[in-house]
């Protein structure tokens, strides 16, 4: 009975974590961009999770985002882009605080994302603790810590 549980259990968790396949990207010469990441930062010392903000691509080079099923957006690799980011700060229990939604352009350069396949996150280079702000920034493939509250903050 325990062996069926954990095969279920298996196939359930591998269904969860549905990712853009590199060899995909490459054969349409795109790279893959997260539509949203929710971030958070353990802080050792207090021994509990900071939630920081959802990040939400809201635009790709003044365009709606077409977001594909798995969540990513897809661009392609080799040439700049602008993208619209919405920044959604949250409470400690997850829920968006009302009205505090900050909008941002990142600029991304060519070069950056010039390798076909490659996935992207959206992430912040700043201390969640010690700078609550939002600068967002392209993480590559291997992804940040980050935290799914399950609340959607999608426009």
């Amino acid at each position: 009975m325990s062996r069926y549980w954990l095969i279920g259990l298996l196939l359930a968790l591998s269904g969860c974590q549905s990712l853009p396949s590199a060899e995909d990207g490459r054969s349409r010469d795109v790279v893959f961009v997260t539509s949203e990441n929710c971030l958070s930062q353990f802080i050792e010392d207090q021994k509990r999770v900071q939630l920081g903000p959802c990040l939400i691509l809201s635009g790709v080079n003044g365009q709606s985002p077409e977001v594909r099923p798995d969540g990513f957006v897809e661009l392609p690799a080799g040439r700049s882009a602008s993208l619209e980011v919405t920044c959604v700060p949250r409470h400690q229990d997850g829920k968006p605080q009302q009205g505090r939604r900050a909008r941002t352009t990142l600029a991304v350069p060519a070069h950056q994302i010039d390798t076909a396949g490659r996935r992207w996150y959206l992430n912040t280079d700043e201390s969640l603790v010690r700078n609550p702000g939002c600068k967002p920034m392209l993480s590559p493939a291997a992804q940040p810590a980050s935290y799914r509250s399950g609340v959607s903050f999608g426009e």
